[in-house]
């Protein structure tokens, strides 16, 4: 998951029921976060432990909220925009009865995102709640996929510098006797 292909999640929201779009795109910022956790901790090969093994220390999308906070990852006010899709998304998919983005409920977690910038793509006429979720769940996504390729970069330098380091202590020992 290196970036996100735009019209396609327009296109696919254009698509959806509020449910689905509420699902689809609160799980689409659940696994950007995983991505942006993971690559700032770097990988060590206990990724499926972590993140999918039932009962999985960072298997839930809160838990992973709050580790990322805990740790430096993300800003409050990125932790409070991820609360809120997390609430939204969770509304959404444990309740049995249809609901749509302007309950009063949902629209109370959706003011606690930003209002969007720019227009409406117009694939449809989205509710205001609808458009500020959709918005702030790409925006989130390309956020913390900015922090994962920062955190990556910032290893391969560091890895690189390592590397040098070494190589040059190794060419200032003295040779060898046998």
């Amino acid at each position: 998951m290196g970036s996100l292909d735009l019209d396609a999640v327009y296109a696919e929201m254009s698509k959806q029921s509020d449910r689905g779009t509420a699902l689809i795109a609160g799980e689409l910022v659940n696994s950007c976060l995983q991505v942006a956790i993971w690559d700032y901790f770097a990988k060590r090969g206990d990724e499926e432990d972590l993140f999918f093994r039932e009962g999985a220390l960072l298997g839930p999308f809160s838990a992973r909220i709050k580790i990322a906070y805990a740790s430096g990852v993300i800003s409050e006010s990125m932790r409070d925009r991820l609360t809120a899709v997390r609430k939204v998304r969770n509304h959404f998919a444990h309740e049995v009865r249809p609901h749509e983005f302007d309950e009063p409920y949902i629209v109370s977690w959706c003011d606690k995102l930003l209002e969007p910038t720019g227009p409406n793509p117009g694939r449809q006429a989205w509710k205001p709640e609808r458009w500020r979720y959709i918005w702030n769940c790409i925006n989130l996504c390309e956020r913390l996929l900015d922090i994962a390729n920062k955190a990556y970069r910032e290893r391969v330098a560091s890895k690189l510098a390592e590397d040098v380091q070494a190589a040059i202590l190794q060419k200032q020992k003295p040779p060898q006797k046998d």
